[in-house]
């Protein structure tokens, strides 16, 4: 699984999914720093932005939530 974007909706996401035993849990965030804190928190693996696109390719489950006004440039 991949979450894109580590705010109070993609944080939400992965505490859900955590708690109900997901094991691999890839995060991916316009602020890498912000997706090594997230992922770190719940075990998971933090993935550059511009390598997201590649990471969801192995995904079973992608969620995307971000607070950009625009949309996302391709990575």
């Amino acid at each position: 699984m991949i979450i894109i974007g580590a705010g109070q909706m993609g944080e939400a996401c992965i505490r859900h999914f955590a708690k109900k035993g997901a094991r691999s849990i890839l995060v991916s965030n316009r602020s890498f720093d912000r997706a090594v804190q997230l992922a770190g928190e719940f075990g998971g693996q933090a993935v550059r932005f511009e390598n997201c696109l590649q990471a969801m390719g192995a995904a079973d489950i992608v969620v995307a939530s971000t607070g950009c006004p625009h949309t996302l440039p391709e990575a």
